[in-house]
């Protein structure tokens, strides 16, 4: 994911959640894991305290109380990081759009996360709060993102195919007449298409309806594709698992931290590198033409931690790992993934191209942004706010079809050994419910597998997930804010795993 899901500045960074999975561990009513408050309450521990010391500010319709609040509750390194203050802006228009807001439900954990309801627009919303831990509690972050209201129950039981495809595209149907989703829906049975339709419009100016061959920002799903990368020179005897960045790539700036990275822990955000856009050096409106020189932005900056003691989710760590690609095989990085992975999985209309390059037929991304977060005004197309090309972290552009096929090729070992495509996705020693750039988690019982990219504020989120078994694919590609697409692709992946 190239930007975050959750408007907080550095917060998920901090938290060492990814945008991905951070909507991972979203609520969801009726599943394991933390509970969801039925009395629509706070709990009694330090960051439901602060939580609800925090609604009250924001209820009170007192600016005041709520800079008092602001000045008191946000922990000393948010306040180093910067982001304190984009987050105290964050809640003065939250009050001041708001109208006040009704607590719905609440999940503990860390992070501390409700769904509220804004009393002035009638929509919901999910907060977050990262809490650091100490005596006193203090806020490490605020985050905000508008969801959808529940949709209708999914069918129980086994059903017929005619009946499982009704269900479908009456539930995707619905999500697109509210305008919660707009995008390209494809499912495949085996290796057979068994459900495609596109929705919603690519460019709103024109009114350009979606089609099915529509190319979409597929953001932090490129991570994949820097894993198969690696796992083809892995394969080839050019690069092993636990190579030192040293070995590999001798002329990373940073020599003492290239002695202690892995290739390991560069593939499942354990390096201690960080999230890339929000380094001061990072220019969106340049053209990085290679992974390589992506490195002047971040590479001699010190580490945020000792490589292999945490995980942190990082868009660095997969710009190194497109520059060791580049290094080992001698190609440039958009060379490289052209020629080895679309090509060899057939994808015809997968590429990082430029954000000026003519190319047809490319969704325009449509976002609430952080003047709007409420969502008071009509979504604003996302240009101004891209990377002027992707980058190995993501960022590229894709459609339903290639990223299906992307899914069989990895299956059918036309990408890497069967052995190494195990171990990309087998959870690894890094990142929780990671392998090696491989989302993992369990569906109605059912292990799935795949990646998510994109995030609130950014227009961007597309979704690609498969059941282990290959039963069943699941790709939906989206032009609207997480978690448009992300409620879609987990609402059709938890139906059909009861098929």
């Amino acid at each position: 994911m190239t930007s975050t899901y959750i408007r907080a500045a550095g917060l998920l960074a901090a938290l060492g959640i990814a945008a991905s999975s951070a909507r991972a561990q979203a609520p969801r009513r009726g599943t394991g894991g933390s509970a969801v408050s039925p009395a629509a309450d706070f709990p009694s521990t330090p960051g439901g305290v602060l939580a609800r010391a925090l609604l009250a500010a924001i209820n009170s319709g007192d600016t005041a109380q709520l800079r008092r609040w602001s000045d008191t509750s946000f922990s000393a390194a948010a306040r180093q990081r910067g982001n304190a203050a984009t987050d105290a802006e964050l809640l003065r228009t939250v009050q001041s759009q708001g109208g006040g807001i009704e607590l719905l439900s609440v999940r503990d954990g860390e992070p501390l996360r409700w769904e509220a309801r804004l009393r002035r627009t009638g929509r919901r919303a999910e907060m977050l709060m990262g809490v650091a831990p100490g005596a006193v509690p203090r806020a490490e972050g605020i985050g905000l993102s508008i969801v959808a209201e529940p949709a209708a129950p999914w069918p129980t039981g086994r059903l017929a195919p005619d009946a499982i495809r009704g269900a479908i595209e009456q539930r995707v149907g619905e999500a697109a007449r509210r305008d919660d989703f707009s995008g390209v829906v494809r499912v495949m049975r085996g290796d057979s298409v068994f459900f495609e339709q596109a929705y919603g419009e690519l460019d709103h100016n024109v009114h350009a309806p979606n089609r099915p061959d529509t190319r979409f920002n597929v953001a932090s799903m490129g991570k994949m594709f820097v894993a198969v990368a690696v796992g083809q020179l892995v394969d080839a005897g050019k690069l092993r698992w636990d190579d030192t960045l040293a070995a590999v790539l001798p002329e990373y700036p940073n020599r003492d931290a290239a002695r202690r990275i892995t290739l390991h822990q560069l593939l499942t955000h354990s390096a201690g590198l960080g999230g890339l856009f929000d380094r001061p050096g990072y220019d969106r409106r340049k053209d990085y033409p290679t992974a390589a020189s992506l490195l002047e932005v971040f590479a001699r900056e010190p580490l945020l931690y000792a490589p292999g003691t945490d995980s942190r989710y990082s868009n660095e760590g997969f710009v190194v790992l497109g520059a060791v690609v580049e290094k080992v095989s001698g190609e440039n990085f958009y060379d490289y993934v052209r020629r080895h992975v679309y090509a060899a999985a057939g994808m015809r209309d997968t590429d990082a191209f430029a954000i000026d390059d003519p190319v047809e037929n490319v969704a325009v991304g449509y976002a609430w942004f952080d003047d709007d977060p409420l969502g008071l005004r009509p979504r604003r197309p996302n240009w101004a706010y891209l990377g002027r090309r992707g980058t190995p972290a993501g960022g590229g552009y894709s459609t339903a079809a290639d990223m299906v096929r992307f899914s069989q090729a990895l299956r059918g070992g036309r990408l890497v050994r069967s052995e190494t495509a195990a171990r990309l996705t087998a959870v690894q020693n890094g990142l929780p419910h990671y392998g090696y750039g491989f989302q993992l988690s369990t569906i109605g019982g059912r292990d799935v597998v795949g990646h998510d990219g994109g995030g609130s504020g950014s227009g961007i989120n597309s979704d690609l997930f498969w059941f282990r078994d290959g039963s069943w694919t699941v790709a939906v590609m989206g032009n609207y804010d997480a978690p448009a697409a992300y409620r879609v692709a987990r609402g059709i992946l938890g139906f059909l795993a009861g098929q």
